[in-house]
C-alpha cells in the first residue's frame, strides 16, 4: 500500500545507503538508488540529519526537514517519519509540509 502512495518512500541499508523508493520519490527526486540517504538534505543540514538518523531506533519517529534542495540551495519542506528494522535498515516516509 505505501508503495503505490503519493507518500514519498524509501529505503537505505543500515550504512544510510539507499536501496529502494517508490514510484513517488522517484517522479519528485529521481533515482538516488546507491547514494547517501543523507544527500537528500543540503550539505549544512547533513551532520544533524546523519545524526538523527544514527539515533533513529525500531520505534517511528518524525522531525521536519528541508530536502531536495534546489540550484539556489533552497530546500522544500517535509515531515519525515523514520524507523530502523530487525537487520538495521532505514525506513523513511516523507510528506510535504503545506505552508
Amino acid at each position: 500500500m505505501l508503495w503505490s502512495s503519493r507518500s514519498l518512500v524509501m529505503i537505505a541499508d543500515a550504512s544510510g545507503t539507499m536501496t529502494d523508493a517508490n514510484p513517488a520519490f522517484d517522479k519528485l527526486a529521481g533515482t538516488m538508488i546507491g547514494t547517501p540517504i543523507a544527500d537528500l538534505v543540503g550539505a549544512g543540514q547533513r551532520p544533524a540529519f546523519r545524526a538523527w538518523l544514527d539515533a533513529t531506533g525500531s520505534t517511528w519517529q518524525a522531525r521536519a526537514w528541508g530536502i531536495f534542495p534546489d540550484a539556489d540551495g533552497m530546500p522544500r519542506d517535509f515531515r519525515i517519519a523514520a524507523c530502523r528494522g530487525i537487520a538495521g535498515e532505514l525506513v523513511l516516509i516523507a510528506e510535504p509540509l503545506l505552508t
